[in-house]
Order: C-alpha cells, then structure tokens, then sequence
C-alpha cells in the first residue's frame, strides 16, 4: 500500500467517524440547547403573565397581532400547594398538522380575581426527526466544504512535497555505488526536509567514499599477498624437488607448510572473488551454454575422479542462460569440485541432471556430515584440509546476483543433492 492509498484509507475512516460522532454530539447538543432555549422561553412568559396580573388583575388577552406563546391553558384551583411550580415535556394534539406534537409545559399557580389559577403555558419542540435531518444537513455541508479544503491542502502537498520525494525516491532507487556520481536531489520548499536531502548526500558520499576505499584495498591486499604466497610456495616447491637431503622431519614439516600456504593462496582468491561478486563487479553478461560447459569441465576432472574411482552418470540437455562467463564457469566449476572433493574416498558416484527448462541437479556420494549449520554460509567446511569453506557460499552468491534460485538437502546422510533452477520465477 503506498502512500496516496494510507493518506485516503484514514482520510475516509476519519470521516465517517466525524460523521458518527458529529452526528451523535451534535443532536445531545441541540437537544440539550432546546430545552434550555424553551425553558427561557416558558419562563420569559411566565414572568410577563405575573407582570400582567399584577398590573390589571386579569390573565392578559393576546390579539392575533401579538407574539403570544403557542398555547396558554388557565384552570381555578382551591389549594396551590397542591399545585408546584414544574416544567415537563407532553403530546398535544395539532389541528392544523392533525396529528401529536411535542410540547415543553410549564406549569405554575397566580392569584387573581379573588382565586388561585393554574396557568399551563405551551412551547412546542422542534421534532427530533426535523432536527436530525437539518443536522446531518449541515454536517453533510461542513464534510464538503471540509473534503474540498483537505482536497486543496493534499493538492499543494503533493506539489511541494510529493512529486520532489517521489523523484528522489526514483533517484535513491536507481543509484548505482559504483558510478562515482553525485546524487542530485530535488530539493523541496520545507526546511526539514531539505535538511533530509542533505543527511542523505552526506550519507551517499561516506558510503561511495567506504566503498572505493574497500575496493582498492581487497583488489590491492588480493594482488599483494598474491606474489609471497607464489613465492614462498614455489620455493618449497623446489626445495622438496632439490637432490638436497632431508630428514623425515623436515620432508613432513616442509609438506605441511606446503600445504597450508596453497590453501591460503586459495583462500586469498576465493575471498576477493566473492567481494567482487557481492559488489556486483561482474557485468559482461553472454548467453552461455551450460551443457558445453559441464561437459568441458567433466573432461578436464576426469583423471581426477579416475583416481578416486569416482563413477558419473550425466543426462545432459541444451540449455543456455545469460550470465557473465567468469560466473559462469566459477558456478559451475565449484558445483562440481563440491561434489568430488566431498565424495567418499573411493568408489563414490555423481550424477548430473539438466532439462532444457533450466533446471539442474547435482548428486554425490557423501559422507554424514556433522554440521547442521546451513552449507551456503562462510567458512563452513568438512575435514578436507584443502577445502576453503567458500564453495558453496561462492555458488549461493552467483545465484542471488542471478536471480537464480539453489536449495540443497540430504538422504539418509549419505547423499547430498543440489537443485538449482534458472528461471526461479
């Protein structure tokens, strides 16, 4: 739900609610300000009826000319006290409309002409069904003129706020980090919200600025510790190769430390691999032929798996995808030596499935495997001594940048298996 949408749902909650209420308030209201508004009346008249009698000792007559109260009733009574002064509400019958009407009575005893009299005088009520109606009337009219000023209000709002916020909105969505480019903003006619911008570009520039920052160093870091690892292993190489003699000791220490440094040099390139994939530093997409793919790299494992008596079973059809090559290659070639390298030392199998509809499974042989951590994450490796713990993280990374959607799971603890599918949609 955007913004446009919350703006009007709420607008026309509050509304009804207004209406509702206003509705309810203002008929307690009125009702309560026509009794008060009656009884002043009734009481105005009262005190004009006593006036009179005092004056002339008569009850006064009214000409047709005259503002005279709705209706006077005067009745001789013999004890007063029987009589007290009260204002209520009746039903008196019309005989104009021809039907009953509410009254507000009040009642109250004069002496005069020698007897107590019961004078009864008479304010008609607006009718409840009138005074709803005008009051929904006037609200309906005050909700209009109310819509068209919120109207005119939300009309200059979105001039001056929301087109300016929905094209830095575009703006910030369609900023690419690694264009090097000032972000231009639209700035608005508030105060505040220029000072948002502002927050923003500074914001922008840090994160250009760390970026660049992180770039130049892995790439330099990568290049750098490149060349002594290249080094320092080719020596050892030699070392090892040399007619010099070695003790058993030094021959297994020398290994180790072979080892270890191809592993580290490894390592060093599988890491900047990933940076560069994660700041999606690869962009020369091809249409790529994954069955031409697979089979070359099948080719080139094969004295490999030969060696560990690896048996294959393919099923290959033609499929091809846009991709970059080297995620490509890198996607396919860690799939594969995922499989190998964590198949059971001899005698495992692998099979590779893949439908022309872009869907791919890789099956191996496998040992249990103790973690129940999930296998796409960093650094999370078996015993293999010459595994980086970045294979599978390095797939799980292409496919995220590639739209491409990859799951894995076991069976029985002794085969693993990933599906991958290439149109995830």
């Amino acid at each position: 739900m955007n913004l446009d949408q919350i703006i009007r749902k709420n607008l026309i909650k509050g509304i009804c609610l207004v209406m509702l209420l206003g509705c309810i308030s203002h008929f307690i209201i009125f009702r309560y300000f026509t009794y008060k508004y009656n009884d002043k009346i009734l009481y105005e008249y009262k005190k004009g009826i006593e006036n009179y009698v005092k004056l002339h000792d008569t009850l006064q007559v009214y000409s047709s000319t005259m503002l005279k109260p709705s209706r006077i009733e005067e009745q001789i009574i013999k004890d007063p006290s029987h009589h007290p002064e009260s204002v209520k509400d009746i039903l008196l019958y019309n005989e104009v409309t021809q039907d009953y009407r509410s009254f507000r009575q009040l009642c109250f005893t004069i002496y005069y002409k020698n007897h107590w009299h019961l004078i009864k005088v008479n304010q008609p009520y607006i009718e409840s069904k009138d005074l709803l109606i005008l009051i929904i009337l006037s609200l309906f009219l005050i909700m209009l003129l109310l819509l068209l000023f919120i109207y005119l209000v939300l009309y200059y709002l979105r001039k001056d706020i929301g087109i300016p916020f929905y094209k830095n909105l575009r703006l910030l969505r369609n900023y690419n980090v690694k264009a090097h480019s000032e972000l231009s903003l639209v700035d608005y006619n508030v105060h505040e919200l220029n000072d948002f911008n502002k927050v923003i570009r500074k914001m922008l520039r840090k994160i250009n600025a760390d970026y660049e920052n992180s770039r130049i160093f892995i790439e330099d870091a990568s290049h750098e510790m490149q060349t002594p690892l290249s080094i320092i292993k080719s020596r050892l190489e030699l070392i090892l190769q040399s007619n010099l003699t070695h003790d058993e000791w030094q021959t297994k220490n020398i290994q180790i430390i072979l080892r270890a440094t191809t592993r580290l040099s490894k390592l060093n390139r599988s890491l900047s691999l990933l940076t560069k994939i994660n700041n999606d530093q690869f962009h020369n997409k091809e249409s790529i032929d994954f069955k031409y793919l697979i089979i070359n790299y099948l080719s080139e494992m094969e004295e490999l798996m030969a060696s560990k008596d690896i048996t294959t079973e393919v099923q290959l059809e033609t499929f091809t995808f846009e991709i970059d090559p080297i995620l490509a290659d890198q996607l396919i070639s860690n799939l594969l030596n995922n499989a190998i390298f964590h198949n059971l030392s001899t005698g495992g199998k692998i099979k590779i499935t893949l439908e022309e509809n872009g869907f791919l499974l890789i099956e191996n042989t496998c040992l249990p495997i103790a973690t129940s951590e999930n296998l796409f994450n960093r650094l999370i490796h078996g015993k293999k001594e010459n595994s980086t713990g970045l294979g599978l993280n390095i797939v799980k990374s292409i496919c995220d940048k590639n739209n491409i959607l990859i799951e894995y799971k076991h069976i029985d603890s002794s085969i693993f298996q990933i599906f991958i599918n290439f149109h995830k949609s």
